[in-house]
């Protein structure tokens, strides 16, 4: 291929060649040459609205604005005059006429920035001033500076408008706002969401969805760019609003799923303030926003715990790891769980407590379980731009493994077609060629015929592998020769795999741990196990970062440092070593989980161990239902949102909205005929079990079909997947949910 052509110019005297069709603007970027600008954001197509980066072109008439000005050759620009800059401060007085002007005018105002309070006493004019954000990024603030402006030439005039807090993450205050379009354009042209637009005419634009309903109700994917794009701080994330500018940021990895998405943890003090994608990175609402709220000591275990009369209790760390020589001593058959997203550096201590220290050889993960067994990756991100025709199954990207949805959608621009084998509607699918929805249970024959296209890349999400449908499709996937990317809700999961977190000989797996014939009697959990309940046991250790359903049931509970607070690095989907740096140092008594293994190994390495009296077991009790009316054929999955085994929406309420977990969905129809109807408190039966959920309706669910994704460690309901299922009516959900308390116990 033929190198592009260069046409060479000179801006502010400084000679640069730059291929035809380069910008002004990004020739000067090239040249060094720093022209103000406010329109302009990296990854967006210039519009040339703001007028700010105007310039002048000897031989050329006018001030052409840089941003859409094509460079050519010989050309000979200026980019800083007398004229120029009263051209730019006049655009910019006008930009603030609808703009709180009292702090970014005064003289004084430094001298507000210790207590960040209003200073609207000391401007000569009423100007609506706003408690803007108080993070140091307001690109507006520094164009004021650069211009010199210190007073208006106009009249100001302050809408008063609300601030409207409808985002579970973000804050929007149109009174700040200038209307430059970067978030607009960022969220259609980068992210493919076109969630936000702007609305409305003249004088009345304003930065909306359509027909203004809340963010939860449209394409959005909470995935904070329109936010990183705002220059004035009328979009702000709200968790971090009033802390300050970041002291330090720390480059690292994301630790909720396993795509290895590198960010940068913002801090200040021993305090993660925001995640912020690395440059030329991406990152889902998870990475984007779980982080700073997953840390917050309120939402953790902070101290070691006992338990005593029935019930935990703090105390000190030689007192409960005492309490865990003195426990495992009574446990012939141990075992070891290792949470699958551990960093490396974990799941080799795991392995090592398991085989070197304790000497048993039942060890395992919850990677299988969940994410399925799952082929060596042979497709990347760069495989997905680059292909030839791409073909999805069961991948719901809106909110976890975002980036994959971004890269699909950078295949399309690039000629891919795209095949989608979905039952339940997704944001691919109005980007699809071939569109196929079966019911539950029906992928494999779907997708058969979709696979022996040159170039093709086949993806996957875990709800295929909690399905029956999974093993079918992944013998049809390895027998294709198209290259395989399996979307990894683990972060470690590979790692898990590559690490060897199974079974030794003679060793139980996770899934018979806890079965009436089963000789397990004591358990090691590092991370949270998938169960809702304490299983029979003589006595549990658990190293978490929480309490969940079960954990708040173990014997000792050893608090645990998250991803952020701990280094070492993670083997991601693609089998990548990724590093991931600690920001802040983990709370006084919470330690690193190598620590922790290090801790026990020094007290458990040829503890004696004597078998106690049997541990009393029943058979899985597990609700056996007569399916009585009407049925509707259930397909369940777990959640996304879950670090190390835990539910984040436990620790991030904004999730909830997203996450809908121990929500079942069902199309509008099949409610009316059901007598449903939004919000309902509900049971479902099927003849394995049964749970209590709450109704949700959606036109993207097939009739005779529902969606239920459950909430990880909730295990009302077992068997195939799908299943037919009943729904009881409302005032029976109450009984239900009793049945499956009994299940649990």
């Amino acid at each position: 291929m033929a190198a592009e052509p260069l046409v060479t110019l000179t801006i502010d005297g400084r000679e640069v060649a730059v291929a035809a069709g380069t910008t002004l603007l990004a020739a000067a970027d090239q040249a060094g040459v720093d022209i103000p600008r406010l329109c302009a954001y990296p990854g967006i197509q210039p519009m040339g609205g703001c007028r700010l980066c105007v310039v002048q072109v000897e031989g050329l008439r006018g001030y052409p604005a840089a941003c859409t000005q094509p460079a050519a050759q010989g050309m000979v620009v200026h980019t800083e005059s007398d004229e120029l800059l009263r051209l730019r401060r006049s655009t910019m007085a006008l930009l603030l006429t609808k703009h709180p002007t009292g702090c970014l005018l005064c003289l004084h105002n430094t001298d507000c920035l210790e207590h960040h309070g209003c200073a609207a006493r000391r401007s000569g004019t009423v100007t609506g001033c706003r408690f803007c954000p108080n993070d140091g990024q307001c690109e507006f603030q520094g164009l004021v500076n650069r211009l010199g402006l210190t007073d208006m030439p106009y009249p100001v005039e302050h809408r008063g408008l609300p601030v409207d807090r409808r985002s579970p993450f973000v804050d929007n205050d149109a009174n700040l706002c200038v209307l430059c379009g970067r978030c607009t354009r960022v969220c259609a042209e980068v992210r493919g969401a076109e969630a936000i637009g702007l609305l409305a005419r003249g004088e009345d634009t304003l930065v909306l969805t359509a027909g203004d309903v809340p963010r939860t109700e449209t394409s959005c994917q909470f995935c904070g760019s329109c936010v990183d794009a705002c220059p004035t701080g009328a979009l702000s994330e709200r968790v971090n609003k009033w802390i300050g500018p970041a002291e330090r940021s720390t480059p690292s990895t994301c630790a909720f799923c396993g795509l290895g998405c590198q960010i940068e943890l913002d801090t200040v003090g021993d305090q993660v303030i925001r995640s912020r994608p690395a440059p030329d990175s991406a990152l889902c609402v998870k990475g984007r926003f779980a982080v700073v709220e997953t840390l917050l000591p309120e939402n953790r275990a902070v101290a070691p715990m006992v338990r005593r009369d029935g019930r935990l209790v703090e105390t000190d760390w030689e007192t409960a790891l005492a309490r865990v020589a003195e426990g495992l001593a009574g446990c012939a058959q141990p075992a070891v769980f290792a949470s699958r997203d551990l960093l490396d550096e974990e799941l080799m201590a795991a392995r090592s407590l398991a085989l070197d220290v304790l000497h048993t050889p039942h060890l395992d993960s919850d990677a299988r379980l969940l994410d399925g067994d799952f082929p060596a990756t042979s497709a990347t991100l760069a495989d997905l731009r680059a292909a030839g025709r791409i073909v999805c199954v069961r991948c719901d990207l809106r909110f976890a493994h975002t980036p994959v949805f971004l890269a699909i959608l950078a295949g399309l621009a690039n000629g891919a077609e795209l095949c989608c084998v979905e039952p339940f509607g997704t944001d691919l699918l109005p980007h699809a060629t071939v569109v196929r929805r079966p019911l539950p249970g029906g992928e494999a024959a779907a997708v058969a015929d979709l696979l022996d296209a040159p170039d093709t890349v086949v993806v996957w999400g875990s709800a295929l592998m909690q399905s029956d449908a999974g093993a079918a499709c992944l013998e049809l996937f390895a027998a294709s020769g198209a290259a395989l990317l399996p979307l990894l809700d683990g972060a470690n999961s590979r790692g898990v795999q590559e690490i060897g977190i199974e079974p030794a000989d003679g060793g139980r797996g996770l899934d018979t741990w806890f079965e009436a014939d089963s000789e397990v009697d004591g358990l090691v959990s590092l991370g949270h196990l998938p169960l809702g309940h304490r299983p029979p046991l003589r006595f549990w250790l658990a190293v978490a970062t929480s309490l969940d359903d079960a954990t708040a049931y173990a014997d000792v509970v050893l608090p645990a440092a998250v991803f952020a607070e701990t280094s070492g690095h993670l083997t991601d989907l693609f089998g990548e070593t990724r590093q991931v740096t600690a920001a802040i140092a983990p709370p006084e008594d919470c330690r690193s989980i190598v620590d922790i293994a290090g801790e026990l190994t020094v007290r458990l390495l040829d503890l004696p161990r004597t078998a106690g009296a049997p541990v009393p077991r029943r058979r899985s009790l597990r609700v056996r239902c007569r399916l009585m009316g009407e049925t509707l054929l259930l397909s369940r999955e777990i959640s996304h949102f879950a670090y190390l085994g835990n539910a984040l929406t436990r620790r991030v309420p904004g999730l909830a909205p997203l996450a809908l977990e121990d929500v079942v969905r069902i199309h509008p129809d099949d409610a009316a005929r059901l007598g449903l109807a939004e919000g309902d408190e509900v049971g479902i039966e099927t003849e394995t079990g049964a749970v209590a959920v709450t109704v949700a309706l959606s036109q993207a669910i097939p009739d005779g079909t529902a969606r239920l994704v459950l909430r990880p460690g909730e295990e009302g309901l077992h068997g195939p997947n799908p299943c037919p299922a009943v729904f009881v009516s409302e005032h029976e959900a109450a009984r239900v949910a009793a049945t499956t308390a009994a299940a649990r116990a």
